[in-house]
């Protein structure tokens, strides 16, 4: 499965089929997606979709050739650094008052909207209040809490899900074939249903490092003097707690599969007394505790607190668990 297959089954994909089937093209559509990579992806293909002779991404019509490569002289891609400024906003609006050059309407796509500042965004009101027939509008962001409710209501929300964990397995498999297929699987049920993410984890040096700092915690981590050393150990992770505490999950989601089929994954054999020190029980509340860290970790708790609040979560369920 590829980028476009992707494409093909996604709410964007759909409403737009509907809206030109229909003749109802919206004057701005905002995509919420949490997945940059395939945030990226998707606007391209809405644009080759867009002017697409057949409206089907034939990848061989003109158009589809000279987005693909981008060379189509009315879309136009903005911000050009990180977030989009208010003068960059302000460029938007006097472009949008020009004419099209090859095709009957201009595209804009502005990419990461919700990092916009209310100025920058207010900037764009004008355009977005008093619509031309000329001009669409793609607004991609990967949230909508920080967008202005004045911008919300003025265009028409495509909320994609997250994929589910066989899709990005099938991408990946597509992707990457050169990868053994169990390390494929093993990114796809961490990565939570985000292809950036799963690459991410593909591609990083560093995961290996991650896994293996994850099993040398697990397997010596025995009574609370413990937690110190350990708390050292995941604080080279400060900057992306996320990544940690899912990777923690999978490890512990491998360690009951082991436990129920009696026989110790691979993936968790480096672990010292796993069979030993867990019961399904005591999986069953670290993992609650573990949610507990995502929620933290979410809500910006420092990295430091969401570390012990793991490290003495795990230490709590052993005990407490092997006290009934």
């Amino acid at each position: 499965m590829d980028l476009k297959q992707l494409y093909y089954s996604s709410m964007l994909c759909k409403i737009l089929t509907k809206d030109i089937a229909n003749g109802t093209i919206s004057h701005t559509y905002m995509l919420i997606l949490p997945d940059k990579m395939l945030a990226e992806a998707y606007a391209k293909f809405f644009a080759m979709q867009l002017y697409c002779d057949s409206h089907n991404i034939c990848g061989t019509c003109a158009s589809c050739r000279k987005i693909e490569h981008d060379n189509m002289s009315d879309i136009f891609y903005y911000p050009t650094s990180a977030k989009l400024s208010v003068a960059e906003s302000r460029q938007i609006v006097s472009e949008s008052f020009v004419k099209p050059y090859e095709m009957d309407k201009k595209l804009f796509v502005i990419s990461n909207f919700d990092e916009a500042t209310p100025q920058s965004q207010n900037a764009l009101l004008k355009v977005l209040e008093e619509p031309t027939p000329s001009n669409i509008f793609l607004l991609v962001a990967t949230s909508e809490s920080t967008i202005l409710r004045t911008i919300l209501s003025r265009a028409k929300k495509i909320s994609e899900p997250a994929l589910r964990d066989e899709v990005v397995l099938q991408y990946l498999e597509s992707a990457y074939s050169d990868i053994d297929k169990a390390r494929l699987q093993e990114v796809a049920e961490i990565a939570g249903g985000n292809i950036t993410s799963a690459v991410g984890l593909l591609t990083d040096k560093k995961y290996n490092d991650l896994i293996a700092d994850i099993h040398r915690v697990i397997g010596s981590l025995k009574s609370s003097k413990d937690v110190l050393k350990a708390s050292a150990v995941f604080a080279k992770y400060n900057d992306d707690m996320q990544k940690l505490i899912d990777c923690v999950f999978k490890t512990y989601l491998d360690i009951n599969i082991s436990i129920a089929s009696g026989k110790v994954l691979p993936s968790v054999a480096d672990i010292d007394g796993v069979m030993q020190t867990y019961t399904p029980a005591i999986i069953a509340c670290i993992s609650d505790m573990l949610v507990q860290c995502k929620n933290r970790a979410k809500f910006n708790c420092s990295s430091v607190a969401v570390i012990d609040y793991m490290l003495f979560g795990i230490l709590e369920a052993i005990y407490k668990c092997k006290q009934r």
